[in-house]
């Protein structure tokens, strides 16, 4: 038998392989356990103003579409930063005047940590390609709801309305939007941020994994 992070990854393998689908079974994927220990203690209830970018392909992770959405952004809400984690200075200074815009800080080829996300209010990473990226559970395990490409596992983790949004892929005016509705109610913050933390109890955690795949092979 076969196990996949989600359900894209399952389809395909039966789509490119000839894997008989009764073979394949799609079971989720599970935060590390760091996280899932380390949960916010309380969720705050007030915005940072701050946006986070997480991943070391600035252009593959769908950064330069985040930095064109955000004077859109900015316009409505001039206090907001992107703050950017992983491209190292070459990719920096690819992105030219606008990755020199105000209001982006890049931070470098540096280890995401857990004040990373618990400090920022939406998780921005509108994946080109991701099959089932860690970094959106890791994200959503500190209560910091999520923006991913409506593309590979991105719509399998993130629940659009509830614990983030689902944007069309290659869309800077999309991702404004997200960011700007996220915005436009200070509610969001709290109501997102716990939901996201449930959502990993409920589905994303090695427990529930194990507890499909024991299922499956009728452990």
């Amino acid at each position: 038998h076969v196990f996949t992070a989600g359900e894209f990854l399952r389809q395909n393998i039966i789509d490119t392989s000839g894997v008989m689908p009764e073979r394949i079974t799609s079971v989720g994927n599970a935060v590390p356990p760091y996280y899932e220990r380390n949960r916010p203690a309380h969720v705050p209830g007030e915005f940072t103003r701050r946006l986070l970018f997480v991943g070391w392909d600035f252009g593959l992770k769908g950064g330069r579409d985040v930095l064109e959405a955000m004077p859109a952004i900015r316009a409505q809400h001039p206090e907001v930063e992107l703050w950017i984690v992983g491209p190292d200075e070459a990719q920096q200074q690819q992105q030219g005047a606008l990755g020199q815009q105000e209001g982006v800080r890049w931070l470098g080829n540096v280890k995401v940590t857990l004040d990373h996300y618990r400090s920022a209010d939406l998780f921005v990473l509108p994946s080109l390609r991701d099959s089932y990226g860690f970094v959106f559970l890791e994200a959503m395990s500190q209560g910091l709801p999520c923006v991913g490409a409506d593309i590979n596992g991105m719509p399998e983790m993130i629940a659009h309305g509830e614990t983030g949004f689902i944007v069309p892929r290659r869309s800077p005016d999309a991702i404004a939007d997200a960011v700007l509705r996220y915005y436009a109610d200070p509610a969001n913050k709290k109501r997102m941020a716990e939901a996201s933390i449930r959502r990993i109890l409920d589905r994303f955690t090695w427990d529930v994994v194990m507890a499909k795949i024991n299922r499956a092979i009728a452990w």
